[in-house]
């Protein structure tokens, strides 16, 4: 019974905590996110934040120090067919469209993520997650797919070659999808800036990265979801 009770604890403990997450003040667990979680509480305060204008008195050091601590996100209606009006909706998607690579704001395991989108249905219930990570160490890769794998068993998988050569790996569970997208991007097509220094912002060239996409989906949209998407990171969701 004190077993049962201290499990119950540890759950209520668990459930209450994600409820009241918010984007950038904790860090997510993705691998435990319940399949109930508040999509619109977790960005509701960063949306708000990113409305307010800087204080006129404000330094432009202060004003792009408070604008590199912002986060924006984007929200967006998805329709099956995007180009027809009557169209059926899949779902509302909250995309962040800045980021800093050097933040953690969730992690899988040993694998921690600068970005993180999400999806909700017309009723605003969780549906998916989508968490993105620019620079991951291969070594921590490895050893998460080691460990799901030993939990989880032998992952579904899938090899896809558009925008680069992709590795998709799939653990089917029992209330949720988590699908790990591995790719090297040699950010021939990506602009870099660097903050700082004599010049307060500066192009600079960056080195190739291996780069992870980690989803969750809810396990009643897994069918519909996968191969849905036409672009950003969601089309990676196979």
């Amino acid at each position: 019974m004190k077993n049962t009770l201290l499990l119950l604890t540890i759950s209520t403990m668990l459930l209450s905590s994600c409820s009241k997450a918010q984007l950038g003040k904790q860090v997510l667990d993705l691998e435990t996110i319940p399949m109930s979680f508040n999509v619109n509480g977790f960005y509701q305060a960063a949306m708000e934040k990113a409305k307010q204008k800087p204080a006129e008195n404000a330094s432009k050091e202060q004003q792009l120090d408070d604008f590199m601590n912002t986060y924006f996100i984007k929200v967006d209606t998805v329709k099956k067919d995007e180009y027809e009006k009557t169209s059926p909706v899949i779902g509302v998607q909250y995309n962040m469209t800045s980021w800093n690579e050097g933040d953690t704001l969730a992690h899988f395991k040993g694998l921690p993520y600068s970005k993180i989108n999400m999806m909700i249905n017309e009723s605003k219930e969780f549906m998916a997650l989508c968490a993105s990570s620019d620079q991951t160490d291969s070594a921590a890769y490895q050893k998460t797919i080691q460990d799901m794998t030993k939990k989880y068993g032998q992952p579904e998988k899938q090899q896809e070659d558009f925008f680069g050569i992709h590795t998709n790996l799939s653990w089917k569970l029992e209330d949720r999808l988590i699908q790990l997208v591995s790719k090297t991007d040699d950010r021939k097509n990506t602009m870099a800036v660097e903050i700082g220094g004599n010049e307060v912002m500066k192009q600079i060239q960056q080195a190739p990265a291996f780069k992870t996409y980690l989803f969750v989906i809810k396990k009643q949209y897994q069918d519909s979801l996968r191969g849905a998407f036409k672009s950003g990171d969601w089309l990676y969701l196979e």
